[in-house]
């Protein structure tokens, strides 16, 4: 397969890719403005990119496209087994 095959594809299911990157990025500049980013662990940084990345992807394209959905799962699920238990 080309990467013209591939990149037309991901068109149908992602939408035009300047406009997801807009909207992946404002995401991700919110995200990065509040107050508890900076805190957070490199890894639980990635994940809020990635959330970021996948929900422009639903957003500026097919929201019934289960594979965003189910990145969107496993980037939550790398995250929360990494999450620290704090002492009552």
């Amino acid at each position: 397969m080309s990467v013209e095959t591939t990149l037309a594809d991901r068109g149908t299911s992602y939408g035009e890719y300047t406009d997801g990157a807009k909207i992946a990025m404002d995401l991700f500049g919110i995200v990065q403005a509040t107050p508890s980013y900076g805190s957070m662990s490199e890894d639980k940084q990635y994940a809020m990119f990635m959330f970021c990345a996948k929900m422009a992807r639903l957003l500026n394209g097919d929201a019934n496209h289960k594979d965003s959905w189910h990145d969107i799962a496993g980037y939550a699920t790398l995250a929360h087994d990494r999450c620290v238990e704090v002492p009552a």
